[in-house]
């Protein structure tokens, strides 16, 4: 059963960190056009 969660909980918070750090990203492009 843990060997079953376990990859599943890794690949959640992995895509998660994935998602935060392409909106940071997105983020930070915008605010650097729309201030030049």
């Amino acid at each position: 059963m843990v060997s079953i969660f376990l990859p599943l909980l890794l690949f959640r918070v992995l895509l998660m960190v994935v998602a935060a750090a392409a909106t940071a990203a997105v983020l930070s492009v915008r605010y650097s056009d729309s201030a030049s």
